[in-house]
């Protein structure tokens, strides 16, 4: 489960409950995305990396090219603050 940090992140991990419940994949895939950036803007690379490729990951699966590229820029970002700059590159 996804610990709660407050305001914005609360949205978004609502969200995530929220579109997993009803099947609604590219708003659940935003929602990860949304949830990275978040993390992202407090410095928490590491959770920002999970959220980005889980919701690489829905795109992928749904097969929305727009949404994959976004995510794979969002995964690189997170990698290269990671100081992960061979896996960054990748993406």
């Amino acid at each position: 489960m996804i610990e709660p940090i407050g305001g914005e992140a609360d949205h978004h991990e609502h969200a995530v409950v929220l579109y997993e419940k009803s099947g609604d994949l590219i708003s659940l895939a935003h929602a990860h995305i949304g949830l990275g950036e978040v993390y992202l803007s407090q410095n928490d690379y590491q959770r920002a990396l999970s959220h980005a490729q889980r919701g690489l990951a829905v795109f992928r699966e749904i097969g929305h090219p727009i949404g994959e590229a976004s995510a794979l820029n969002a995964v690189g970002w997170c990698e290269a603050q990671l100081g992960l700059l061979t896996d960054a590159e990748v993406h």
